[in-house]
Formats: C-alpha cells, sequence, structure tokens
C-alpha cells in the first residue's frame, strides 16, 4: 500500500462520519416535520405536515436510520482497524494520527496540542503514515 492510497484508507473515517452526520441531520429534519402544527421549535419556523404525507415521512425516516446504521458499523469495524495499526507508531506521529482520523481533529488544533507549528504537525502526519506503508509492505 502507497502513501496515497494509505491516506485514502485513513480518510474513509473522517468520510464515514461526516456522511453519518449528514444522516443524523436529515433525519432529525424529517423528525421535526412531524411535530404537531409543524412548529421547528429550534429555529421558530412554522411549516405545515399534512396527515397524509406521515408514513411517507415516517419510512424515509426508517430508511435514513437504517442507512446510518450501516455506516456506525462500518466507522466502528474501521476505526478498530486504524487504532490497532496506529498503536506501533512512535509517540507523536501516533499521537497526531490518532487525533486526526480517531478524534477528527484538525491539524491547527493538533499543533497547538503539541505546541508546535502546524507544518511539523503535517509533517508529523505524514512521517506516520509513511511509516504504516513501510510495516503493511513488510507484512505482505
Amino acid at each position: 500500500m502507497n502513501q496515497r492510497e494509505m491516506c485514502m484508507y485513513l480518510g474513509r473515517v473522517r468520510n464515514l462520519t461526516r456522511k453519518e452526520l449528514k444522516l443524523r441531520r436529515h433525519i432529525e429534519e424529517l423528525r421535526y416535520s412531524l411535530l404537531p402544527s409543524g412548529i421547528r421549535y429550534d429555529k421558530d419556523k412554522v411549516q405545515t405536515s399534512p396527515m397524509d404525507q406521515m408514513l411517507e415521512v415516517l419510512s424515509e425516516i426508517d430508511r435514513y436510520e437504517r442507512e446510518r446504521l450501516k455506516v456506525v458499523k462500518a466507522l466502528i469495524d474501521i476505526r478498530s482497524i486504524i487504532a490497532r495499526k496506529i498503536i506501533v507508531l512512535p509517540e507523536k506521529e501516533y499521537y497526531v494520527l490518532s487525533q486526526y482520523y480517531l478524534r477528527l481533529r484538525t491539524i491547527k488544533e493538533i499543533s497547538e496540542d503539541l505546541q508546535i507549528t502546524e507544518r511539523h504537525a503535517f509533517r508529523l502526519k505524514n512521517n506516520g503514515i509513511s511509516i504504516l506503508c513501510k510495516l503493511e509492505e513488510n507484512n505482505v
């Protein structure tokens, strides 16, 4: 696995997390549309929801919930795999990769934690990925 492929593999966590959040927001929007009188208490916006559309909305919520559960299961699986892979890295590389890919923090936040520049944090991230690539090549 080359460095680009490893980045894409690790990036799946971030992508799946974004997808899960998007699905969760969509489900929440659909649930709000079912409120009495269609009042969105969080936005003070009035919407109507005819009773004849209620079954459609409920089936859509169910469909999105099932899709969200699949995404969550995939997230759990890939996070555990990544956590097992990066545990062998040196301390700083491990910290950067775990924070970036598993905790979904930005490079800026990570660099502030470590009191280093963003450029150095980015180098640590890339160095950790190269170490993972070499380890993958040796295991194959």
